[in-house]
């Protein structure tokens, strides 16, 4: 199961909008879709990213876009996407740690 932060989903917004802006809607979509799928595959590989700069938290960089996401994973095939930014981008601030995946 995967849940989404509120943060991590207003950040698929605006990779989406990033694209639209650049006239590019097709690559909106596309962007967006491969995000989910990197994130179903997370679920069931969660080690799969490196430790993460947030206690509680492992990051991955997705080599098809300039995005890194940002997870905490809890019990087998249960992951919380925490946040998806740009990988050069500057790093926001975090909670202490990410709420626990139960």
């Amino acid at each position: 199961m995967i849940v989404w932060s509120k943060s991590a989903y207003a950040d698929l917004e605006k990779v989406a909008a990033f694209f639209k802006e650049q006239g590019n809607p097709e690559l909106a979509r596309k962007a967006v879709f491969y995000i989910g799928l990197t994130a179903e595959r997370l679920a069931r590989f969660p080690l799969t990213g490196r430790k993460g700069r947030v206690k509680g938290t492992r990051e991955l960089s997705m080599p098809k876009i300039p995005y890194l996401m940002v997870y905490a994973s809890g019990k087998p095939n249960k992951l919380k996407i925490v946040r998806v930014l740009a990988a050069d981008g500057p790093w926001p601030d975090f909670p202490a740690s990410p709420e626990r995946v139960k």
